[in-house]
């Protein structure tokens, strides 16, 4: 079990190296809003690994309230930014 939360940890870490790549080189605002939201996401699936090797139930909060902090900001943003005519 242990292998596997370290796995899923260094895959984890890959994973925001290759957003915060993505984010640096974003062409539009919306690429970075879509790449922070995916850093958000991989952070939630970071505090699950955390849950899961450490055991604490005072974590679940924080768990929730990212996970609603991530798509009330990327809805939000995506709604605020202007639309781009065709």
């Amino acid at each position: 079990m242990m292998w596997l939360l370290m796995a899923s940890a260094v895959i984890e870490l890959l994973a925001v190296a290759l957003l915060l790549w993505r984010l640096g080189r974003g062409p539009t605002i919306l690429d970075r809003v879509v790449t922070l939201d995916m850093i958000t996401s991989v952070l939630v699936g970071g505090i699950a690994i955390l849950f899961a090797f450490t055991r604490r139930t005072d974590l679940l909060p924080v768990f929730v309230v990212l996970s609603l902090v991530g798509f009330v900001g990327s809805t939000v943003t995506s709604r605020a930014l202007p639309k781009e005519e065709e």
